[in-house]
């Protein structure tokens, strides 16, 4: 089996743009106790995974108020009910002007995104295609940066 990381996102809390978090540079995990939380449901369960041990890492009372299935629920739900989540940094450049987001101050959580494949046509040996397939994967993440 071949392993490649791609790419590692950060995870930042999300939250409407009018929010009390929303003119800080940076949040830290504390802040958010107390506020309506929203996690990924069992159709991320990679990311729900992430969050529920770093929660659980922090010591915090954060108890999830809602389940979300994908990043347009999520936004959605943030934009209407005014709910904060933790979700990975890529979609915070596609956020409506409703919705914004902040870095977690500290050692916030990271979330990877990896290929994996067997080598299937040459056991035993290097499989080159995949090979070459997981270094132009690894430059283009690099050039998405």
């Amino acid at each position: 089996m071949v392993y490649r990381r791609v790419i590692t996102e950060p995870f930042v809390v999300i939250f409407p743009s009018d929010h009390r978090l929303a003119v800080r540079d940076a949040v830290e995990l504390r802040e958010i106790v107390g506020e309506t939380f929203i996690i990924p449901s069992k159709t991320a369960p990679t990311s729900r995974v992430v969050i529920e041990d770093y929660l659980k890492r922090s010591g915090l009372d954060i108890i999830p108020g809602h389940e979300v299935d994908n990043i347009t629920h999520a936004v959605s739900m943030i934009a209407s009910t005014g709910a904060v989540a933790l979700l990975p940094a890529y979609p915070s450049n596609l956020l409506p002007w409703s919705v914004t987001s902040r870095p977690l101050e500290g050692d916030p959580t990271e979330l990877h995104l990896c290929l994996s494949a067997c080598s299937l046509w040459c056991p035993g040996s290097v499989n080159w295609p995949l090979f070459l397939h997981l270094a132009v994967a690894h430059r283009f993440s690099c050039i998405w940066r």
